[in-house]
């Protein structure tokens, strides 16, 4: 379809995709929410896409089962009205369009189906939030995709479900999706000055993508036999993501026991003199107690125990469900892990922790700001998590009915990992409970600790770009936790442990970066830290500093 037709012909449609683009894009701005507006442009984008978009802020900004109630029958006037009136603006000239009572019937049938069709991932999708672990995203996002391509005719045609999808509409969905993705991606690089811009020329993209998408559906020449493809996409998306979401857990956790385990099951080293080394894996791993060398070079190399230390001194062998432990307890644990070492030795530590255990080091370092430490290294860190909140069971608060579904998804799932995950365990309501601290720790280091941060490409999608990560940074091409037992990843390791300057960044660091902003297109917003009043507000920068237990060395 040529711009100039459309431009011509399909004015007020143009006009109503524009305007409610923009006038989401001015009310972030206005409100001081700029970095929300990467979501702008989808309000008014081909159906589901619209509905995905309502879905993620209602996720997040609900306070309990009434908000929820009334913000979902919003959802669904507000969606209904505007859909059925693009979609009848959107009508091919040589047809005769659907009354506008006809086409807000359909549309409140299609929005109340992909609710509930599309509801499933837009919880990992929080949940990703909460955790900042990549693979919710690629556990997410895809299906959504697919999706996509099914259902979009439910908008547009009766009967949509018996008959073929359009291969045309599908290619507008898809277009919709990159351009999108790069609208994000865009706007990242200056929310302030470009979010209005760019709402704006992606409304006039969605009023083209509509007219292309409802020419299809509503084509006289489409096929009547049935064949139903959506239903039976919809139940292979079904089958293969409830496999995969726990294959990619078990591909996460296993790399992490690969390279943990390789080191545990080489023979046991003659005690070195070196640096002082620990490393500490992370969330699901296990130790069985042996002390065979991680990283090849001169360290006296112990291994952090989730469980601590035995009366003799020496970490304890632990299993998956340790790491489970909130992190304020396995901080303590790694202070007196530390201490022990350094009192051994009579020498400053080196850390190198990776995922989960590299918030353990950041609420180590923030509570025990004198902690003897020199280096620490960090290996595919989690970064800035709690972006989102749910309360305690059976209590009020910001997400509250998204916390309840995410605990219907994991008790659903089973075992996502060698052992159950839930986001009622301590782990969870401590990433909850400490999260303005957390989004920042990674640029509070002590003074006197030189922290690097090794972050996989692929963890680029999990967290947004909000000014500088703090740290000086690695970026390599891998999965997360696929950093560990690399060995390219573990010369630079040692390099920065024996004080060596941070490589220069190169190109995978602007990749990495063009990357965080393309992904925000398909993440929740984010709950202001300033409207939970469950959260302590950081006083300063580098956020609030838990309290360490007594037992703990400060």
């Amino acid at each position: 379809m040529r711009a100039q037709p459309l431009l011509r012909s399909k004015l007020p449609l143009v006009s109503l995709c524009v305007l409610t683009s923009v006038a989401e894009a001015s009310i972030l701005a206005g409100i001081g929410a700029s970095w929300a507006a990467g979501l702008a442009p989808q309000v008014s984008a081909v159906a589901p896409f619209g509905v995905f978009h309502d879905l993620r802020w209602l996720v997040v900004y609900h306070r309990s089962w009434f908000s929820f109630g009334w913000e979902m029958a919003l959802l669904l006037g507000f969606r209904s009205v505007l859909d059925a009136g693009i979609i009848r603006l959107a009508w091919p000239e040589d047809a005769v369009a659907p009354s506008f009572l006809a086409a807000l019937r359909r549309t409140l049938i299609f929005t109340g189906l992909a609710v509930v069709v599309i509801a499933p991932w837009v919880l990992l999708l929080f949940g990703l939030s909460v955790v900042s672990l990549s693979w919710l995203f690629f556990a997410a996002v895809p299906p959504v995709v697919w999706v996509a391509m099914l259902i979009h005719p439910g908008a547009v045609s009766p009967g949509w479900w018996r008959r073929t999808v359009p291969l045309r509409a599908v290619g507008w969905v898809a277009l919709t999706f990159g351009v999108m993705t790069l609208a994000a991606g865009v706007v990242s690089y200056d929310r302030r000055v470009l979010g209005l811009p760019v709402a704006a020329l992606c409304g006039l993209f969605n009023a083209w993508a509509w007219r292309g998408m409802v020419s299809a559906v509503a084509s006289p020449f489409r096929s009547n036999r049935f064949r139903p493809v959506a239903p039976a996409g919809l139940a292979a998306i079904v089958g293969v993501v409830v496999g995969g979401t726990a294959l990619g857990f078990g591909i996460t956790t296993a790399r992490v026991h690969a390279a943990g385990e390789k080191a545990a099951a080489a023979p046991v080293a003659p005690p070195s003199h070196g640096p002082p080394l620990m490393v500490a894996s992370g969330f699901g791993t296990k130790w069985d107690g042996r002390s065979g060398p991680w990283l090849a070079g001169p360290f006296d190399e112990t291994r952090f125990s989730y469980r601590g230390l035995d009366p003799a001194g020496q970490p304890l062998p632990y299993g998956p469900q340790d790491t489970d432990a909130s992190l304020e307890q396995s901080a303590a644990a790694m202070a007196a892990q530390v201490d022990a070492l350094a009192n051994r030795t009579h020498r400053r530590v080196d850390i190198v922790a990776a995922s989960e255990a590299s918030l353990v080091t950041e609420v180590y370092l923030a509570g025990w700001t004198d902690a003897p430490v020199d280096h620490v290294v960090l290996l595919s860190p989690i970064v800035r998590p709690g972006r989102v909140y749910y309360p305690p069971p059976g209590t009020a608060g910001w997400g509250m009915v998204s916390g309840l579904g995410l605990r219907a998804i994991t008790n659903a799932l089973g075992s996502l990992g060698p052992f159950q995950v839930s986001p009622g365990t301590p782990l969870f309501a401590s990433i909850e409970r400490d999260a303005p601290m957390l989004q920042t720790a990674l640029s509070c280091p002590p003074p006197t600790v030189r922290l690097v941060a090794i972050l996989p490409l692929a963890d680029a999608v999990a967290s947004p770009i909000v000014g500088s990560l703090g740290p000086p940074t690695v970026v390599v091409p891998a999965f997360h936790s696929g950093t560990l037992g690399d060995p390219s990843v573990d010369q630079v390791v040692i390099s920065l442990l024996e004080g060596n300057p941070v490589p220069h960044p190169g190109g995978w660091s602007r990749f990495d970066r063009a990357l965080r902003g393309a992904a925000t297109a398909w993440q929740v917003p984010e709950l202001a830290l300033s409207v939970n009043p469950a959260w302590a507000l950081p006083p300063g920068s580098c956020g609030t500093r838990p309290a360490a237990p007594p037992s703990g060395r400060r």
